[in-house]
């Protein structure tokens, strides 16, 4: 929906907060990915 905003007293647009959100997901993800491959690397004993 285009302009959504929130229904508190001062309505702000809600869509720099889904944004940041999105943002912080793909980023964990990535962090996620990084430690399962560097954990896999240490079982095979192998330098990274």
């Amino acid at each position: 929906e285009y302009g959504e905003t929130n229904s508190s007293a001062w309505r702000p647009y809600m869509w720099p907060i889904k944004v940041v959100m999105c943002l912080a997901i793909i980023l964990m993800i990535l962090q996620a990915s990084a430690e399962f491959f560097k954990d896999i690397a240490r079982i095979q004993d192998k330098e990274i």
